[in-house]
Parts: C-alpha cells; sequence; structure tokens
C-alpha cells in the first residue's frame, strides 16, 4: 500500500451491511409468514426482549462512539491507527454495531431458530475482516497493529487484554 494513501473509508462495510441486512429482513418477513420452523420459550420472552433491547442499545453506543465521538473518518483520512474510545474495547465497533443492531431485531421476533443466524454473521464477518481490511492494517501499521491485535476483540467488546 502506498505511503500517501488512506484505507478505504467504507471498507467491506457496505457489502457486509447489505448483506446481513437482507438476510435478516428475509428471515422476519418468513417468520412473520409462518415458512420457517418457530421455536419460542413464552416464560423467556420477557428476558428475550430485554436482552433485544440491550443488543440494540450496545449497538448504538458503539456506533455513535466510532463514529462521532472518535470521528474514525477523520481518523483514516489522516492515516492513524485508532485505538482510542470505543476502538479500545473491539476492534471493529461499527461493524459490531451493525450487527448487534440484527441480532437485536433477530431476538425480538421471538423464534429462537433465528439464532442460527448468529454465528453465520460472524462467520461472514470473520472472514471478510481477516482477508481485506485486517489484511490492509497489518500492512499499513505492521507491529503495532498486531499488538493491538493482540490486546482488543475483533468483534465482541471487552476490556483490553493489557494497556
Amino acid at each position: 500500500m502506498k505511503e500517501d494513501k488512506h484505507l478505504s473509508l467504507f471498507g467491506i462495510g457496505p457489502f457486509y451491511v447489505g448483506l446481513i441486512f437482507i438476510i435478516t429482513l428475509v428471515s422476519i418477513l418468513l417468520n412473520n409468514k409462518g415458512l420457517i420452523p418457530s421455536y419460542s420459550i413464552e416464560k423467556l420472552e420477557i428476558i428475550i426482549k430485554i436482552f433485544s433491547v440491550f443488543l440494540f442499545i450496545l449497538g448504538v453506543v458503539l456506533w455513535v462512539n466510532a463514529v462521532f465521538i472518535v470521528n474514525i473518518d477523520k481518523n483514516i483520512k489522516k492515516n492513524e491507527l485508532v485505538t482510542n474510545g470505543s476502538y479500545a474495547y473491539v476492534r471493529n465497533p461499527i461493524y459490531s454495531a451493525i450487527t448487534f443492531f440484527m441480532y437485536s431485531f433477530l431476538l425480538w421476533s421471538n423464534n429462537l431458530f433465528l439464532i442460527i443466524l448468529f454465528p453465520i454473521y460472524y462467520v461472514i464477518l470473520f472472514i471478510m475482516l481477516k482477508y481485506t481490511e485486517e489484511k490492509w492494517l497489518y500492512q499499513k501499521y505492521g507491529k503495532k497493529y498486531l499488538v493491538y491485535c493482540e490486546n482488543v476483540n475483533r468483534f465482541i467488546p471487552w476490556f483490553p487484554k493489557k494497556k
């Protein structure tokens, strides 16, 4: 990668978001029409709805922090590796946020059958990130990026392993 060029502002984002949005929308529509198996646990419905709201709020917090507070676009244009704000807790907060939004809609539908999409979304995101953006970031930042990867989860927000 040339020194004077910055990483893509959108990366794999539009493709990933479009793909999981379509899968989520179609799954919910099929569920509402009764065209897929439906498994729900009535006694857990309120807990599932609360968790759905939690995931949605977590997604909003991650997205707002990455986009508006950390201002990731500005940092990309400056060729700076961002490791603060939500990026201190998860390497891909925007992708995590979008995925959490989709998970929250799937959970809200109260069909446990749709939970099968959770690992599918994770695998899609894992593969896409590993062979595109993470590869670009390693080429751009080298060891600094590898150290960051060792300390911060790729997808699930968590406290840094060490500082």
